[in-house]
């Protein structure tokens, strides 16, 4: 299917029965192009908005703050432009954020905070800057958080390693500096990927990564990270990555001992430690 999307949304949905999803997609191996029409804003039910792999151009519609039930707003590998819109905290029923690979610039808003219900933020892969707002520590139910790729800098704010409902962590190729909190492995139990490689990270490895029962990757690659690697990854069985190359790490005659504690881990497919200071 292709051409522009119609304009008349007024009747496009009927009055739907008490707990009936409206949904609407126009995602996949489609080829829609122009704008999402500002008209979709008199679609106050409306639950999923869909648009994956079409080129729509253009920003994204204020009038989107209207459908006040949305719950999935998905909008990756268009050619989307702009900001993201400060309105969208106005979407308190959002769980779903997922944006990648399109053309946003900009800072990102500090009114998603708001959304407690966001559970997945996905804007991998566009041209977004400056720093990430404290105000991400407010979602305390987000689970993955994906900011790939993008301009974001500065110094990383601690409150987002205080979700415990986080799972995935990705910031990877940003200019975010930092470093890991020493109770990492206790205040994210429920942590199965940290990806922050090719960033300005610095600090020593916590301890406490020992308890990260659920880790299956970790990727501090390309960083600045310091000091002794004489910790355990004690309970972390299900862990198949472990990529710390391109550090500053070692310095101690045991620092490559924690490896035959992973002898057991049949799942473990990746070591890297190289381009560290390991004896």
């Amino acid at each position: 299917i292709s051409g522009l999307v119609p304009l008349a949304w007024n009747n496009l949905c009927p009055k739907a029965s008490k707990g009936q999803q409206v949904e609407l997609k126009l995602e996949r191996d489609n080829n829609f192009h122009g704008v999402i029409p500002p008209e979709i804003g008199r679609l106050p039910r409306l639950e999923t908005l869909s648009l994956y792999n079409n080129p729509f151009g253009g920003r994204i519609p204020p009038n989107l703050t209207h459908c006040s039930n949305l719950i999935l707003f998905g909008a990756s590998r268009n050619k989307l432009i702009g900001n993201i819109l400060v309105e969208l905290g106005k979407l308190v029923k959002l769980e779903n954020l997922e944006i990648a690979h399109d053309n946003l610039t900009g800072h990102l808003p500090t009114s998603l905070g708001n959304v407690s219900t966001l559970q997945d933020i996905n804007l991998e892969g566009n041209y977004l800057e400056g720093g990430l707002q404290v105000t991400l520590g407010f979602l305390k139910r987000l689970a993955v958080l994906t900011l790939v790729t993008n301009n974001f800098s500065g110094f990383f704010a601690p409150s987002i390693f205080n979700l415990s409902s986080l799972s995935v962590l990705s910031l990877v190729d940003n200019q975010l500096s930092g470093s890991l909190p020493v109770s990492l492995g206790y205040s994210l139990p429920n942590l199965r990927g940290i990806h922050i490689g090719g960033n300005y990270f610095s600090g020593t490895l916590p301890v406490s990564l020992s308890n990260a029962s659920k880790l299956q990757t970790f990727d501090i690659s390309y960083n600045h990270f310091s000091g002794s690697v004489s910790i355990s990854f004690g309970n972390a069985h299900n862990l198949t990555c472990l990529n710390m190359e391109s550090n500053d790490l070692g310095g101690r005659t045991t620092d490559l001992d924690f490896i035959t504690t992973m002898t057991n881990y049949s799942k473990l497919e990746v070591i890297s430690l190289v381009a560290n200071k390991l004896v």
